[in-house]
C-alpha cells in the first residue's frame, strides 16, 4: 500500500471514507482518496486497492503517451479556454544537483483586452503560483530574457525568446550557489546564480523586440543558447 502524502487542502478538504471526518492526507499513488489518519487508510485499503491501481495505471499510460509527442504536438495541446491550467516542458537547473532536467512548469491561460487596442483580446499565460512556490521556494519571480543564440549573434529562430526565471532575491536571500550552472560553465558564469533557475520558451511577441505573453514547450537546441547566455558568449 502506498503511504499517504501530506497536503494542505484548506476549506475544501475531502471526507475520510471510514469516519467521514475532514481528511488532509491522500493516497500518494492515485491521489484520489483522502484520509484522516494512516490507520484509516490501512483499514480502507482492501476496498480502495482495485480503484487505486486502475487510476494509477491510467495516469502512467497518459504520461507515456505524452512523452511520445513531438514538441509541435505538445504545443498544439496548450489550451485556449480562459482560466485553464496547464503545464509545459521547461529546463530546471537545480541548486543542489549537477545535471539539468526537464520539468513540468504550470501556467494559467487567460484572455485579456489589449490596452492599446480596445475591443481586441490576446492570450496571456500567467505563472501558476503552486509551481513557482515549488521550484523557487519563496515564489517571487525574477526574469531575464534571451533573444539571441549568442551575444551579438543571430536571433533565436522564429522570433522566440527564452525566459530565465529565478527567485527575485537570489543574490541576497541566503540562497546557495547553483551547483548545476557552476558545473556546466566550469565556474565561469557571468552571473553568480543562486537557488533554482528555470528556463522557458516563449513564442514571438505581438510587438517587435518584446517577448511573447504566452509560453510553449522548451526545445532541445535551447540548451546551447542558455549555456552561451550563462557564459556571456
Amino acid at each position: 500500500m502506498e503511504q499517504e502524502s501530506k497536503e494542505d487542502v484548506g476549506s475544501g478538504s475531502q471526507a475520510c471514507p471510514i469516519c467521514n471526518s475532514p481528511a488532509t492526507d491522500r493516497c500518494s499513488k492515485c491521489a484520489s482518496a483522502y484520509y484522516c489518519s494512516k490507520e484509516h487508510q490501512k483499514e480502507h485499503w482492501p476496498e480502495h486497492k482495485a480503484k487505486c491501481k486502475e487510476i494509477h495505471q491510467k495516469k502512467t499510460n497518459e504520461q507515456l503517451a505524452e512523452k511520445k509527442l513531438t514538441t509541435a504536438e505538445k504545443n498544439a495541446k496548450i489550451p485556449k479556454e480562459h482560466d485553464t491550467k496547464f503545464t509545459v516542458d521547461a529546463i530546471l537547473f537545480p541548486v543542489d544537483e549537477e545535471t539539468p532536467r526537464i520539468i513540468q512548469m504550470g501556467f494559467v491561460q487567460k484572455r485579456a483586452e489589449i490596452l492599446d487596442s480596445p475591443g481586441d483580446y490576446e492570450d496571456i499565460h500567467f505563472f501558476d503560483p503552486d509551481y513557482t512556490k515549488k521550484y523557487l521556494e519563496r515564489g517571487f519571480v525574477g526574469r531575464n530574457y534571451i533573444f539571441h543564440q549568442s551575444t551579438g549573434g543571430k536571433r533565436i529562430p522564429e522570433g522566440c525568446t527564452l525566459d530565465v526565471v529565478y527567485s527575485e532575491d537570489f543574490l541576497y536571500g541566503g540562497f546557495k550557489v547553483n551547483r548545476c550552472i557552476h558545473k556546466l560553465t566550469n565556474g565561469r558564469s557571468v552571473i553568480d546564480w543562486r537557488g533554482n533557475v528555470i528556463a522557458l520558451r516563449r513564442p514571438k511577441g505581438r510587438k517587435s523586440g518584446l517577448p511573447g505573453e504566452t509560453v510553449v514547450n522548451i526545445e532541445e537546441e535551447d540548451m546551447r543558447y542558455l549555456l552561451n547566455y550563462f557564459m556571456g558568449h
